[in-house]
């Protein structure tokens, strides 16, 4: 055998192996996929059953909010009305989280899979921190207007106290939890259970294939 031969299956066995390496990666990313697919759709039941929970509370909220208009219940309406605000931002979003899961399930793309998933971890987050904004209305909403100007140097002084320290918890927990670091312990108390366990996981299954690709 000379050196042409030689030559000559060394290129088609090089040909051979990056049309089985080929061959892998794709299935790879197809169960990868399907994978990724199945964990979601657990997810996705989760946020369906939380937006009729939330429009139900959403409800009695309003309904709160135009009691509270017609008592002349002003801190009552105010952080009812904030709240009612939040919660419906959030069950917004939680449409859009379904719209999202759809496009994954639909998608024979790895890279679209990846782009909509990243979409919905960034827009989980940060709905999951608008959600602590609400933190303080519960303590607005239940300060009597007539009490806070007749005892001010009490009962007005503790009101703003608890109203200013669940303010400062909530700026605090702003700071504190990260996206890039959903792992800690302040992020898990937060970002873990059925609605979020199977985006992260989901996650690192793609940076897996990503690593392997590279």
């Amino acid at each position: 055998m000379n050196d042409n031969e030689i030559l000559t299956l060394w290129k088609t066995y090089d040909q051979q192996l990056k049309k089985v390496l080929a061959v892998n990666q794709q299935m790879a990313e197809e169960v990868t996929q399907l994978k990724v697919k199945k964990l979601l759709s657990g997810t996705a039941r989760v946020k369906k059953f939380t937006i009729l929970v939330g429009c139900l509370f959403l409800a009695l909220c309003w309904m709160a909010v135009i009691a509270g208009l017609k008592a002349g219940a002003v801190f009552f309406t105010v952080g009812f009305g904030a709240i009612a605000l939040i919660n419906a931002s959030l069950v917004i979003a939680y449409f859009y989280h379904l719209y999202l899961i759809q496009k994954i399930d639909t998608s024979d793309s790895i890279v679209s899979v990846q782009e909509n998933l990243s979409r919905l971890k960034i827009s989980g987050f940060k709905i999951t921190r608008l959600s602590l904004v609400q933190i303080p209305c519960w303590f607005v909403c239940w300060i009597s207007y007539d009490a806070f100007l007749g005892s001010f140097w009490s009962y007005g002084v503790i009101s703003i106290f608890f109203v200013l320290g669940s303010g400062y918890g909530t700026y605090w927990l702003f700071k504190n939890l990260h996206i890039d670091h959903l792992d800690s312990k302040i992020s898990r108390l937060f970002f873990s259970g059925l609605d979020w366990d199977p985006i992260v996981q989901s996650v690192r299954i793609l940076e897996q294939v990503k690593a392997y690709k590279n």
